[in-house]
């Protein structure tokens, strides 16, 4: 039989934001458009360099990424790899997530009284 392993406050932590998380986007009431747009990032067929150059075979399509021009233009890179979007975009993605977790938090455990719309 398995060893149990004990469960931690941090483990806790990390499912009851999951859960918040996963009931903000089921909640979130998106337009059509926006939900399609998402699903297309979702199974990579946004217009992007690698998708143009590998997908549609166009031979003369420059893979890199116009941005930085080291690695290949996909969503991955794009979203998360790029050393030129690091210091800036990712913070400021990072730091707009953690804002509304921390208000859904927040609200849930009634510590605030203001439910202002978190984009505001």
């Amino acid at each position: 039989m398995p060893e149990k392993r004990p469960v931690t406050v941090d483990k806790i932590i990390i499912i009851i934001i999951i859960i918040i998380i996963i009931t903000i986007i089921i909640n979130a009431d998106l337009f059509a458009k926006t939900e399609g747009f998402l699903t297309a990032i979702q199974g990579q067929v946004i217009l992007r360099r690698n998708y143009k150059k590998y997908i549609l075979k166009h031979p003369d399509t420059e893979k890199l990424y116009r941005r930085c021009g080291k690695e290949s233009e996909t969503i991955q890179h794009i979203t998360a790899a790029c050393e030129q979007l690091a210091p800036t975009e990712y913070v400021k993605r990072h730091d707009g997530l953690a804002k509304v977790i921390h208000q859904k938090l927040a609200e849930t455990a009634e510590l605030i009284d203001d439910k202002s719309p978190y984009y505001k």
